[in-house]
């Protein structure tokens, strides 16, 4: 089953009981998800450069909560990546350092 047709179904009851409890961000949250992937939330046109075939391609939410986009998954196993990476680095040159939270 889509996320959108759970939100689709469930959405009129789920803020009929908990709407008044919601944050502004819980309520853009809900929309953004929604509407992700789909032509509501615009599409690119987009061609193929090698056979020249083309079509339009719904844009995703990019909300960091949307199970579709991951987004905030694939940012922070990057940033933790680089992170490493430049740690070796550092390290590899002889540079030791504490980090500090």
């Amino acid at each position: 089953m889509e996320l959108q047709s759970i939100i689709e179904q469930y959405k009129p009851l789920f803020i009929e009981k908990y709407g008044s409890n919601l944050l502004p961000s819980q309520h853009r949250a809900i929309h953004a998800m929604q509407r992700c992937r789909t032509a509501d939330s615009g599409e690119l046109y987009v061609q193929c450069t090698q056979c020249e075939q083309n079509h339009w391609q719904p844009l995703s939410c990019g909300h960091r909560s949307c199970p579709l986009c991951q987004n905030h998954e694939d940012r922070g196993s990057l940033r933790s990546h680089n992170l490493s990476l430049f740690v070796s680095d550092l390290t590899s040159m002889g540079i030791s350092f504490k980090l500090i939270f």
